[in-house]
């Protein structure tokens, strides 16, 4: 019996092979008649009535079987062998035949010298055991999913190296680390502390509480050049997140004082509460986060990109006081890389359809990109994932949109497997800032129900996964964006749906899904519908009532309210505390005690009494507050 065989679906051949080769495998196997015999050492011989003769040995990947064809390995006959593979299910035999394979994969689990090396020397790994378990190594940034589990002779990993490479190795052993009824977790392979970079901590600690007293809009050139050098200081001592989060303060400051459209209050308090929470875990070193997600890794980097096949997963829509944001989302078709790709816009008349006409790439508009397959010849890509053209010109074409094709981490099974990930990872302000971190893609088997919600100003529905999992979708309604919520009532509920891509969060009523594309299937011909994007007349009594916004709410209150005051804070700064803005911290404070809060009232008197030490504690509250961690 061969296990690994009958365990392999049409897209894990998909993934090992190509979608072409699956097809055409599967025809010829209805048309042809074929002799299948298996050695006692479990080697597959199958000869076909179109006189090809493939060999199947135990214990190798599918790349080292034979054909008597002149293709590589494996090729369409030996894809077809494999769907041929159907032997009676005798249990004892099936039981026996597993107890060898393990038995066989345990053995070998000795690896090669160079995975053992690389695995001792300390990686960090996030592990899912699911029907395809995935490994993630945030250090050396692969990711390997065994399409039979325990396998690493069908692993598919984003390294590009035929099975088994070193990170399949490695990933087994990892798995083996995890204690045995854990569904998910992190394993670090590292067995010495990680040594604190004092040096670049203290380099940068009196230019931010510099920063912090004088304010953003009084802050002297001299202060953003010491920041600057900081920056430098933290990339080399492996700082990496700290020193992006500086990057894009300086960012933030170019844009507040040019008043553009990307600046905004309350991102501003959450970036400084963010580069302060990482600072200070950095600091204290007490290994309760793992260094990696703090600090980041060799592969969180700069990376010039010669040419890349992306496809398009749909965009988002962040709405600023004073701008709007549109990102799109794309998958690196051989890698499996997710980039994003963004652009703003000063709040205006314009809907988001209009808005993303604007052109990325010549002739290639925003919209077009997130829904087709981009030729990219040249460019770049952030240690963050944020993507940008290179002078060369790039090609669209359309896409099937076949997402089953898709890569992990980015395309799961389940909602169950996204929740049992996130609920392993530490607040986000301490995770790996790529802005598709928790960007997902999930097969769709049923919408159960679908409304607008007057409440949260917001389409919602319940959906659900093959394996039975669910989750709540919701778009929010903005007026430039209102067809897209039209379009959303009228296609959820039609049967047509299956897939979602979007960004994944936890909440306490389970797995919530934000849209950013939805693959409907009608007669064969798929269809993306983006609900940031869609265009037209929206039908208002498909939306009910818009009701005003609702009463101010602790999560609300943390979320918007409070960034936002401490946003203004720090444009003026501590030594600008004016009787005003003071008045202004003693109501949010009143606001807080009404709402319940405990520390919160304290700190924000504090503050409002020039307290200089209630500041970043404060600025880190509002970072973990959307994590539901406060």
């Amino acid at each position: 019996m061969r296990p690994e065989l009958l365990a392999l679906t049409d897209d894990d051949l998909t993934a090992l092979t190509n979608r072409g080769t699956v097809k055409r495998a599967r025809q010829e196997l209805e048309s042809l008649t074929h002799e299948l015999s298996e050695a006692e050492d479990g080697t597959l011989t199958v000869r076909w009535s179109d006189d090809f003769e493939c060999v199947l040995p135990a214990g190798k990947p599918l790349a080292q079987a034979r054909c008597t064809c002149p293709a590589e390995p494996p090729c369409r006959h030996i894809v077809r062998s494999v769907m041929a593979y159907d032997p009676p299910l005798d249990q004892g035999r099936v039981a026996q035949s597993e107890e060898r394979t393990e038995s066989r994969v345990g053995s070998s689990r000795v690896g090669s010298p160079t995975a053992r090396k690389l695995y001792d020397s300390g990686q960090l790994f996030e592990l899912v055991r699911s029907a395809k378990p995935t490994a993630r190594c945030h250090s050396l940034g692969t990711v390997t999913r065994f399409l039979v589990p325990g396998d690493p002779n069908f692993a598919v990993c984003d390294c590009g190296q035929p099975a088994p490479c070193d990170h399949a190795w490695m990933a087994l052993w990892a798995f083996d680390a995890l204690p045995p009824d854990a569904e998910a977790g992190l394993v670090d392979s590292r067995t010495t502390p990680y040594p604190v970079p004092i040096e670049a901590l203290d380099s940068v600690a009196p230019a931010l509480r510099e920063l912090l007293a004088v304010g953003l809009a009084s802050a002297p050139t001299a202060l953003w050049d010491r920041l600057q050098r900081g920056e430098e200081t933290l990339r080399k001592a492996g700082l990496i997140w700290p020193a992006e989060c500086l990057a894009e303060l300086a960012v933030l400051h170019a844009a507040y004082t040019s008043r553009d459209a990307r600046f905004d209050p309350g991102e501003l308090a959450l970036l400084v509460g963010e580069l302060c929470l990482r600072l200070a875990t950095t600091r204290a070193n007490r290994g309760t986060v793992p260094p990696v997600f703090v600090r980041g890794a060799a592969s969180d980097r700069l990376l010039e990109i010669a040419s890349a096949k992306l496809i398009g997963l749909g965009c988002s829509g962040r709405v600023r006081r004073e701008g709007i944001q549109l990102t799109a989302f794309l998958q690196d078709e051989d890698s499996g890389q997710v980039v994003a790709l963004s652009r703003d816009f000063k709040r205006e008349g314009r809907s988001f359809a209009q808005l993303a006409t604007a052109t990325v790439a010549k002739s290639i508009s925003l919209a077009a990109v997130a829904a087709g397959r981009t030729l990219v010849r040249g460019g770049k890509r952030t240690p963050s994932g944020s993507f940008s053209f290179g002078r060369a010109p790039a090609a669209l074409h359309p896409q099937a949109f076949a997402w089953e094709k898709l890569r992990a981490p980015v395309l799961v099974e389940s909602f169950h497997e996204i929740e049992l990930r996130l609920a392993t990872l530490p607040p986000t302000p301490l995770r790996p800032q790529r802005l598709a971190e928790d960007f997902h893609v999930v097969p769709i088997a049923e919408v159960l129900s679908v409304g607008f919600d007057t409440a949260q100003q917001a389409v919602v529905a319940e959906v659900r996964d093959g394996l039975g999992g669910m989750a709540r979708l919701v778009h929010p309604y903005h007026s430039q964006g209102a067809a897209g919520c039209d379009v959303l009532l009228q296609t959820l509920p039609s049967g047509t749906v299956c897939f979602i891509a979007g960004a994944c969060r936890r909440a306490s009523g389970g797995m919530v899904l934000s849209p950013t594309g939805i693959v409907c299937e009608e007669n064969g011909v798929r269809r993306l519908v983006q609900p940031w994007l869609e265009s037209g007349a929206a039908t208002t009594s498909n939306l009910g009532t818009l009701a005003p916004p609702e009463t101010l709410s602790p999560s609300r209150f943390l979320t918007d309210e409070l960034p936002q005051t401490l946003g203004d804070f720090l444009i003026g700064g501590r030594e600008a505390l004016s009787e005003h803005e003071a008045r202004r911290l003693r109501d949010q404070a009143q606001q807080a005690e009404a709402l319940g809060f405990g520390q919160l009232p304290t700190l924000l008197n504090a503050l409002a009494a020039g307290d200089t030490e209630a500041l970043p504690r404060l600025l880190m509250l509002a970072a973990l507050a959307p994590d539901g961690r406060v």
